[in-house]
């Protein structure tokens, strides 16, 4: 939710560098706890979960960068 517009790091998806906002989406899936992050698996009689649908053009630094804003660093998978 944080990448989505107007949050506080939707500066790092709107960078027409990097994608293009495409649509509003939704999908229906069953939450979990996954500590720091959420996480949610497609069930067809889970809830409706929102977010917003993004045209990536370089997706290998796109997540690259996307991990060390999230703190995640591939030779600390512990973090």
């Amino acid at each position: 939710g944080s990448l989505m517009r107007g949050m506080e790091r939707a500066s790092f998806i709107s960078n027409p560098d990097k994608a293009r906002f495409v649509s509003s989406g939704a999908a229906r899936g069953t939450l979990y706890d996954a500590g720091a992050f959420p996480g949610m698996i497609e069930s067809a009689n889970g809830s409706m979960g929102v977010g917003e649908v993004y045209e990536l053009f370089d997706r290998e630094t796109f997540f690259e960068q996307l991990g060390l804003i999230e703190g995640y660093w591939p030779d600390h998978p512990e973090h």
